[in-house]
């Protein structure tokens, strides 16, 4: 199906280019390339990102999230570290001088979160 679209956009395209004359075309090359840098508006009048920063932010996290993917998969000695800060901060959080605080903190939570509220 996805070739079928495909093709069907090629020749919708070609159509369109071909129906034009050569200042028409020019036209149309000069508009979309406008579309592209102009910011994008809200519903009230704000500019935002025009579609080729859009574009650049999507690939630039497309890039970041795969360069996380593969530090938190793949790089023993980052994944080591990792695991590290988290023992770090639980042994802090349940260490004997917390300990009271966050049991009793944990069960005013839960407390709090089965007591039937009035409406």
């Amino acid at each position: 199906m996805a070739d079928i679209d495909v093709a069907v956009k090629a020749l919708v395209t070609e159509a369109i280019f071909k129906g034009l004359d050569e200042k028409k075309r020019e036209e149309l090359i000069r508009a979309a390339i406008a579309s592209l840098i102009e910011p994008s508006r809200d519903g009230y009048g704000r500019g935002g990102p025009t579609q080729l920063q859009e574009a650049f932010n999507a690939a630039a996290r497309e890039v970041a999230r795969e360069v996380v993917r593969d530090r938190f998969t793949k790089d023993e000695r980052f994944i080591g570290e990792i695991k590290k800060i988290v023992g770090e901060a639980v042994n802090k959080i349940v260490a004997e001088e917390n300990r009271h605080r966050i049991v009793s903190a944990m069960a005013d939570s839960l407390i709090e979160a089965m007591t039937p509220k009035e409406r």
